[in-house]
């Protein structure tokens, strides 16, 4: 038999336990594990703070945007209430019932021979009453700026395109 007495069993016991405490007593991830435990520690409180900067640096930038957009949303409807001012300003276009409209002999002028008048913008003046190059010509800058809006062209379209000069010149010529 392996053991013979009690005391040899006692004595195996002893020398086992004492080589298990002898292990765990010099198994190095247990006599580092603090200093692991300390350095991992300091690399979470880092990266805390770290990140507690980054939101609070977020939460600023996020709060000057709010900013931004409040003062451009204040701007775009003052932009509005001024453009809806100016279109109520703007006077209508040239009557087409005017007593001179009808004495006027022959037929009506060619508008689509000045620079920008196409046939729908053509058959959109006929349709307000205006047919001739003189009436182009008479239009003030008021008058300009409600056509515009009324044939819905972009703003300054009439200016830039010279129809009153152009009108002016082409009646000149047929004059003579």
């Amino acid at each position: 038999m392996l053991f013979d007495s009690p005391l040899q069993l006692l004595v195996l016991c002893a020398l086992a336990i004492g080589g298990w405490l002898l292990g765990f007593a010099t198994n190095p991830t247990t006599v580092h594990h603090d200093k692991v435990m300390r350095r991992l520690n300091r690399e979470f409180a880092a990266f805390r703070t770290q990140a507690q900067n980054r939101l609070n640096t977020l939460t600023r930038h996020a709060a000057a945007l709010e900013a931004s957009h409040q003062t451009i949303a204040e701007r775009l409807g003052e932009a509005e209430a001024r453009i809806a001012a100016f279109k109520a300003e703007a006077a209508p276009p040239p009557d087409p019932e005017e007593p001179g409209d009808r004495a006027r002999p022959g037929p009506p002028d060619v508008l689509t021979r000045i620079d920008g008048i196409d046939g729908s913008i053509d058959q959109r003046l006929s349709a307000l009453g205006i047919t001739r190059f003189e009436d182009i010509e008479k239009l003030s800058d008021q008058d300009e700026m409600a056509l515009e809006l009324r044939l819905a062209l972009p703003a300054g379209y009439i200016t830039g395109r010279q129809w009153r000069q152009q009108a002016a010149a082409l009646r000149a010529a047929g004059e003579a």
